[in-house]
């Protein structure tokens, strides 16, 4: 299963959870509001680009809201968030969040979000 499809389903079942839960909801609209208030600033990018074609489906761990997929190094880890439809880049080793190259961004800089936040392309734009 490609990475956007596990993220697919899990989106429907975070979408599920959300019609059933308050926090569920809250936590969904959270990622909504985020991708509304800044997402015109990020960078569009393909989820399969992102994750090695034959990542280990057993590392893929989902928490509230949002899906971890370790890079084919384990260094880093793409944090998927499923009510906003974007993704982030996260250092291991630091905790910090990067760019998708892996280059640091202060988050104090005005630019962080644009520079650390991608939104997750669609089946039909991929």
């Amino acid at each position: 299963m490609s990475a956007k499809e596990q993220y697919s389903t899990n989106v429907g079942i975070a979408r599920q959870q959300a019609r059933e839960s308050a926090q569920a909801a809250a936590n969904w609209e959270k990622g909504r509001s985020e991708l509304e208030r800044y997402g015109m600033n990020w960078e569009a990018i393909n989820i399969n680009d992102c994750v090695p074609p034959f990542y280990d489906e057993s590392l893929v761990v989902v928490k509230g809201r949002k899906m971890f997929f370790p890079t084919a190094d384990r260094s880093i880890v793409i944090v998927a968030d499923f009510g906003g439809g974007y993704l982030r880049f996260m250092d291991k080793n630091t905790g910090h969040y990067v760019d998708k190259n892996g280059n640091y961004v202060d988050p104090k800089s005005k630019d962080f979000k644009s520079k650390t936040h991608y939104r997750i392309l669609k089946k039909e734009e991929m």
